[in-house]
C-alpha cells in the first residue's frame, strides 16, 4: 500500500455542505487546530482553523433561499469567514467586534448534559474505582476485558483470558464450558450477580438471571446483524455494574485546569453561555483565549460539585 501522507493526525473527518461536497479536515496532533488535506490525502492547508463547518449549519434561516454564497463557514481565535467547496478562503472577518459577556449555566445534572454524556461512555475519565481499570481504543479488546475483570476479583493482573475464566468457575461465579468456550451473556450477568450481591448466580434459572441482568439495566441489544461483544461488556463492567458493587468502592477524579482531556474540557465549556446563549445554540465557537480564561473557575466548581453530580446521576 502506497502511504499517502507522513503526518500523525488526532483525526480525520469528513464535512460535507448542502451540496453533497466534502472538504477533508484533519486535527493536527500538536496543536489541536484543524486544517483541509486534498482529495488524495495532500495537505491543502496548515492546521490553523478553530472549527468549519458547513454554511447553512451555522446560518439555516439566512440562507433558506437557497443563495448560498459559500460552502463552509470557518473561525480562528480573531476571525471567521466563508470557505469555497475546495478550501480556498473567499471572506474573512473579525470574529468578535467587542468581548460578549459570559455566564454559566448551573453545575446541576439537569443542565448539564455533557456530564452524562461523558459519565455513559467513558466512565474512568470522571471516575476513580481504587484500581487501574481500563477502557481504552484496543486493537485487543478481550484482553483488556479480561485483565478488567482479573482486578475486578482480585486475580494476578497479567492473569491470561483462560486463566480468568478458569477461576471464574472454580469459584463457582460462571457455569462449566460447554460447547463454546465463549464469554457470553450469561457470564456476563452471572458475573454482575456476583459483584453485586456477594453469592452466586448458578443457583438461578436462566430466566430469573435474565430478568435481573434487565433489572439492573445491564442488556443492550444492537441491530440484527451486529452481536454483543467484549467491548460491550467492559463498558457495562465498567459503566454500570461496579457502580452498584457489594461493597463500593469509587469516588470522582479531581480534575485539573491544566491537564484536562479534549472530552473534559469539551464537557466543562458547554456550561459557557455567551451573551445568554446556550452553547449548543451558539453558532460560532468562542475564540480559545476567551474560552480557556473561564476553565480554572469552571474546573474548582466542578470539582466541588462532582460528589452530588454523580449521586444525582446514580439516581436516574
Amino acid at each position: 500500500m502506497k502511504k499517502l501522507t507522513t503526518r500523525f493526525y488526532q483525526s480525520l473527518k469528513q464535512v460535507i455542505d448542502s451540496a453533497g461536497k466534502r472538504l477533508i479536515v484533519y486535527t493536527d496532533a500538536k496543536t489541536g487546530l484543524l486544517g483541509i488535506l486534498s482529495e488524495t490525502l495532500e495537505v491543502r492547508t496548515a492546521p490553523k482553523y478553530r472549527s468549519i463547518q458547513p454554511i447553512l449549519e451555522v446560518f439555516p434561516k439566512d440562507y433558506s433561499d437557497g443563495n448560498i454564497p459559500a460552502g463552509f463557514v470557518f473561525t480562528t481565535d480573531q476571525e471567521f469567514g466563508y470557505m469555497s467547496q475546495t478550501g480556498p478562503e473567499l471572506f474573512h472577518t473579525k470574529l468578535l467586534t467587542k468581548s460578549p459577556e459570559v455566564s454559566y449555566l448551573p453545575m446541576k445534572l439537569d443542565s448539564f448534559a455533557a456530564f452524562t454524556e461523558l459519565m455513559s461512555y467513558d466512565t474512568l475519565q470522571l471516575v476513580d474505582f481504587g484500581k487501574p481499570y481500563e477502557k481504552k481504543a484496543a486493537a485487543d479488546a478481550e484482553k483488556q476485558f479480561f485483565a478488567n475483570l482479573a482486578l475486578a476479583f482480585d486475580l494476578p493482573k497479567d492473569s491470561t483470558e483462560k486463566e480468568v475464566m478458569r477461576q471464574l468457575i472454580a469459584k463457582k461465579i460462571i457455569a462449566e464450558r460447554g460447547q463454546s468456550p465463549d464469554f457470553t451473556y450469561d457470564d456476563f450477568f452471572a458475573v454482575a450477580y456476583y459483584i453485586q450481591t456477594g453469592t452466586t448466580a448458578l443457583t438461578l434459572s436462566k430466566d430469573q438471571l435474565w430478568s435481573w441482568g434487565k433489572q439492573n439495566s445491564l442488556y443492550f441489544e444492537r441491530g440484527p446483524h451486529d452481536q454483543v461483544g467484549v467491548d460491550d461488556f467492559n463498558w457495562l463492567l465498567l459503566s454500570k455494574a461496579l457502580f452498584k458493587a457489594k461493597n463500593p468502592t469509587y469516588k470522582m477524579r479531581p480534575l485539573q485546569a491544566d491537564q484536562l482531556t479534549d472530552a473534559e474540557r469539551s464537557m466543562l465549556l458547554s456550561l459557557l453561555q455567551p451573551n445568554g446563549v446556550k452553547s449548543e445554540n451558539v453558532r460560532l465557537p468562542l475564540p480559545a483565549s476567551i474560552a480557556s480564561a473561564h476553565l480554572p473557575k469552571l474546573v474548582s466548581d466542578y470539582n466541588k460539585a462532582a460528589p452530588q453530580l454523580l449521586q444525582d446521576y446514580l439516581k436516574q
